[in-house]
């Protein structure tokens, strides 16, 4: 008995460590994506935004309207692009300074929680947590769903 179990606890411990490094090279994956996503904002670059989201990406955005009525916002893929590319010129400098604070994984998807600072012209302007869904889609992790908070009191 003694002599099947040990070659049993060695293949399990294997598979584990395996699935363990398995884990660690996806996330820093998932981490490259979200990063160039705002690296690619940073240099006001659609197609390094472009090369990080899927087909079928949603954007939306929670706020509260003037009567305090959370309401969702979805945002057009194709005007957040156009907003990056015609920033007005009086904005030399946009930067969203993330904390990777949860990164879960399932097979091909992925779910990362951001909390978020955004400075326009390096001053703090709103800050939040952004909610990304990722699809691994040919061997690439893609950005399909983004949903964040906008807040101004950033204490």
């Amino acid at each position: 008995m003694k002599k099947i179990l040990l070659p049993v606890l060695i293949f399990c411990f294997t598979l584990s460590g395996s699935a363990q490094t398995n884990t660690v090279v996806e996330t820093e994956a998932i981490k490259i994506t979200i990063n160039r996503f705002f690296e690619g904002m940073q240099k006001k670059d659609t197609a390094l935004i472009q090369s990080t989201l899927s087909d079928a990406l949603v954007l939306h955005t929670i706020q509260k309207n003037k009567e305090g009525i959370t309401k969702i916002i979805t945002e057009p893929v194709a005007e957040f692009l156009t907003s990056i590319l015609n920033l007005p010129a009086s904005i030399t400098s946009i930067e969203e300074r993330i904390q990777f604070e949860q990164i879960l994984i399932d097979a091909e998807l992925a779910s990362v929680w951001t909390p978020y600072q955004f400075f326009i012209n390096e001053k703090l302007n709103h800050c939040g947590v952004n909610s990304f869904q990722l699809v691994k889609i040919n061997n690439f992790w893609k950005i399909t769903h983004i949903i964040d908070t906008r807040r101004k009191n950033c204490n």
